[in-house]
Order: C-alpha cells, then structure tokens, then sequence
C-alpha cells in the first residue's frame, strides 16, 4: 500500500483503548508509515454487534430490559477478557 494514501485504523479492545501510552506508541508507528493515516477508536463495544444480531435474527431482543442488555454486554466482556488472558 502506497505511504501517500489515506489509509483508515479503527482501535478496538483494551489493550488500545485503555492504555493511552501504548496507543500513543502504536499510533506513531502507523502515521510513520502512513502519514495520512486516520486513527479513530471504537466507538461501541463490539459485543453489542451480538446483541444488535441476536435482535436482527429475531431472538426476542424486543422483551428484553436495557437492564438486561447492560447484564449481557457485561457477561459479553469478561469472557472476552478471560480468553484474551
């Protein structure tokens, strides 16, 4: 990939959103690369693509209580977590 293009990171998981030294780091390196890298993070846990699929296959999301959904997202992220560990 040519270094004077446009290119689009999204950061995504702890590790970069969490750990603003290392992200700075990481984003360094990118933009050496790329100088006209655009680097966003994301803006939604990406469990909440389970939740809007489970919805989008018709699962029953109309019933359940944002309560509920929070419960979900929550149980969605430690798992993430203990297998990322």
């Amino acid at each position: 990939m040519a270094k004077d293009r446009r290119v689009n990171f999204v950061f995504a998981g702890s590790v970069l959103l969490k750990q603003p030294f290392f992200r700075k780091q990481v984003a360094s390196e990118l933009r050496r690369a790329w100088p006209k890298a655009i680097i966003t993070p994301l803006e939604q846990e990406s469990a909440w693509g389970a939740v809007i699929l489970a919805r989008d296959l018709d699962y029953g999301y109309d019933r359940l209580q944002m309560s509920q959904l929070e419960e979900v997202s929550k149980l969605l992220e430690k798992y993430c977590a203990a297998i990322l560990s």
